[in-house]
Parts: C-alpha cells; structure tokens; sequence
C-alpha cells in the first residue's frame, strides 16, 4: 500500500457505545483495496487510519459506509498523504485547504 488516508470525526463519536468497532469491522468488510491500520483518539479527534493504492477512491467508498451508519458527512474531515510524505492532500469536505492530525 502506497498511501495512508485519515478519516477524521469529532470524540463525540468513539464515546458512543461500540461505534468504533463497528465502524472498523464494516470497513474490513466493505473495502476493496485498503487495510485498516487503527486509531488514535485526542484533541476532540477520532483518527481511523488507513492504508490504500487509491485514496480518493477508497475514500468515496468510505463515505457510503459512514452514510450507512448515520454519520453526518459534514462533520467528517478526510486527507492522505503519501508514506514518503508527512504532508497531508485534503480531500474532504471538498472546500478544506489543509489537513492536520492534531
């Protein structure tokens, strides 16, 4: 895998009871061409990170499954950055300019 892609939520969403776990399995299922690489709760953010060969596509693939859990996608964040990279590409929402993990 050539890439890590960051989904990023606010906490609010690893204290709910198992939605984490579920999140996590639905994408082992769900994803064609991506491995789940963990998490990282801090900074009222939720990481899930993942490694891929096509991000943007694995992230359009991502949005159906957290539409499909009752996630509101506009208060989801989600770049990649290239392994040889520590700068990350934002690629949602479609109007953010930068992309941190805080």
């Amino acid at each position: 895998m050539k890439y890590q892609l960051v989904i990023q939520l606010d906490e609010q969403f690893f204290d709910e009871m198992g939605f984490l776990e579920n999140l996590e399995n639905s994408l082992e299922i769900s994803l064609t061409d991506a491995e789940i690489d963990g998490h990282d709760v801090g900074n009222s953010e939720l990481n899930v990170f993942i490694h891929t060969n096509d991000p943007v596509n694995t992230f359009e693939e991502v949005k159906l499954i957290l539409d499909n859990q009752g996630v509101d996608l506009e208060i989801v964040k989600a770049g990649y950055r290239d392994f040889s990279s520590d700068t990350y590409i934002p690629i949602w929402p479609e109007n953010l300019e930068e992309f941190k993990i805080t």
